[in-house]
């Protein structure tokens, strides 16, 4: 079995499992300009900067002069040593001639995008200890136009432009919901591997993310709309934790929803052969989408391990959203009437399918849908 790809930086050395997680490392800064890198089953060293399949994911980023610290006394020597140490010039000879570049330093990396870590302020000038601009919110998306003594110096998305610490913000490459394209792909009309072909995706092309359906992304590209696989494209949300915890259960909202607690009683007596079963849920959303469409899929085994049934069950309420790490949204159901033949060895396996993951004004919209309909339910049944 291949080892996969192989990276070394000095003494360091380090994997990727295949093309994909490369791509991923390249994208994200990890691997650098100088660094050697072994394909899979191979003997030979290159630079990161000739592997084809990094081409074009990590060019280095200019670094003006005046940004760059300097302690005092050093002079031009202390700036060339500076440089040194953080990174390596590449020389690249080409059509045009000489080009040099100096690899970004760590702290200090650069892209077009980033996404605040946490509920800040913006301030007017770099290194500030109390911000005195406007609030930036946790997952706000911003535009990186400078960088200086450890800070970015950003844009909003309203048009406040200031200052904010390294720390505060996560640069990206790519929108949180733009996708990398990992091959060249057929861009199908349907979430499925036998539908016809709409159109083409080149590698590496960023598309735009619009909606998931099992192993599939609905994307719009250059070319239009349709549907890719999901190991054809990486997720621009993937490449900043902070973003993943944002936007990954508005693609995967069954894997968010939590079964807290659920139990079951069944009526009747073990020796009838049809019994009705009382089962109760708690079910807790931790993201912020408000959720619909949620299923509880809900096997039942005998002592031996040996499947006695399976029913879906269609959650009639929309699942809220967390308010907070404090106050996760949460839906309590009980009473729910099954129709199985039990024992007391018999045990119940339950998972979540279906889920939706709703824009705010789609669950406002549908939270006020489902209120009168609850309020109109009640008065039925108080006049009965």
């Amino acid at each position: 079995m291949s080892a996969g790809w192989r990276i070394t930086r000095g003494e360091q050395q380090f994997a990727a499992k295949d093309v994909a997680e490369l791509k991923l490392l390249g994208v994200g800064g990890k691997i650098q300009p100088g660094d050697l890198v072994q394909e899979p089953g191979g003997t030979a060293w290159r630079y990161a900067i000739e592997v084809p399949e990094l081409d074009g994911l990590i060019k280095p980023v200019d670094i003006d002069e005046a940004d760059i610290p300097i302690r005092s006394g050093g002079g031009g020597a202390a700036l060339r040593g500076l440089l040194i140490g953080w990174g390596l010039v590449v020389v690249l000879v080409g059509f045009g001639g000489l080009a040099w570049m100096w690899m970004t330093p760590p702290e200090l990396l650069v892209a077009d995008k980033a996404v605040a870590t946490s509920k800040t302020a913006l301030s007017s000038v770099p290194g500030m200890e109390t911000p005195d601009g406007a609030s930036v919110e946790k997952f706000s998306m911003l535009e990186i136009v400078g960088v200086q003594d450890k800070s970015f110096q950003v844009v909003t998305a309203d048009g406040q432009r200031g200052w904010l610490s390294s720390d505060a913000v996560a640069p990206v490459v790519m929108g949180p919901l733009e996708g990398m394209a990992t091959e060249y792909s057929n861009l199908l009309a349907q979430p499925d591997s036998n539908a016809s072909k709409v159109g083409e995706v080149k590698l590496n092309e960023v598309v735009e993310l619009l909606e998931k359906k099992g192993d599939f992304y609905q994307v719009n590209t250059a070319s239009g709309t349709g549907w890719l696989g999901t190991s054809q494209v990486l997720p621009g949300y993937m490449f900043s934790q902070v973003l993943k915890e944002r936007y990954d259960p508005k693609f995967n909202p069954n894997a968010y929803v939590q079964l807290a607690n659920y139990s079951w009683t069944p009526s009747g007596e073990p020796d009838q052969p049809e019994t009705m079963t009382n089962m109760m849920f708690h079910l807790v959303n931790p993201t912020p989408y408000g959720m619909s469409g949620v299923v509880l899929r809900i096997t039942f085994f005998d002592g031996d391990d040996r499947e006695i049934a399976t029913q879906d069950f269609e959650v009639p309420r929309l699942l809220p959203p967390s308010e907070s790490e404090f106050d996760m949204g949460g839906l309590h159901l009980d009473g729910i009437d099954i129709d199985i033949a039990w024992d007391e060895n018999t045990r119940a396996e339950v998972k979540v399918d279906g889920a939706v993951a709703l824009s705010a004004a789609d669950y406002s919209r549908l939270k006020a849908e489902e209120e009168a309909r609850l309020a109109a339910e009640a008065e039925e049944a108080e006049a009965k």
